[in-house]
């Protein structure tokens, strides 16, 4: 557990310079925030706190301008599966459909194919917890891929995929 906070303690490090170089709402912090929430994702298993970091670096890269050299939408679109990740292994299965869906949309959105690996991983996950979990508040949303409710949110229902 020494090395796990080691490794925290130096992204924590980047992090701190990083937004007194860029500010805080720099698309290289929210890289930095998605690596700490992907830590306690994969090595501490803390997904409260691998939420935390994630929805953080969501909202940094929803704000951030369009930049041409990066594909922020796809940057997006991931940061979203692993908030979906998260919230699956919390046992929460309608925010993680939510996350999945919102992903897929960005996925789309920056021209990734459903044939991508990344998109097949996400339907995947979205058809497994479809199958077994069958999270009610968002299955009974009826939309489908190009469908949002008037807030912007995707809801997923059996036909999105």
């Amino acid at each position: 557990m020494e090395e796990n906070i080691n490794i925290i303690d130096l992204h924590l490090a980047d992090l701190k310079a990083q937004r007194e170089i860029h500010g805080n709402d720099h698309p290289i912090v929210a890289n930095t925030l998605n690596i700490i929430g992907l830590h306690h994702h994969h090595v501490t298993g803390d997904q409260e706190a691998a939420l935390e970091y994630h929805y953080e670096a969501l909202g940094i890269l929803m704000r951030a301008p369009q930049d041409s050299e990066t594909n922020q939408a796809m940057e997006v679109a991931i940061t979203h599966t692993d908030i979906g990740n998260a919230h699956k292994l919390r046992g929460d299965g309608d925010a993680a459909l939510a996350a999945y869906a919102d992903a897929l949309v960005m996925f789309r959105a920056s021209g990734i194919s459903d044939d991508h690996p990344r998109v097949e991983a996400t339907l995947r996950f979205i058809t497994h917890i479809d199958n077994y979990w069958k999270g009610e508040s968002v299955m009974t949303k009826k939309a489908t891929s190009k469908d949002q409710a008037p807030d912007g949110a995707c809801y997923l229902s059996s036909s999105f995929l």
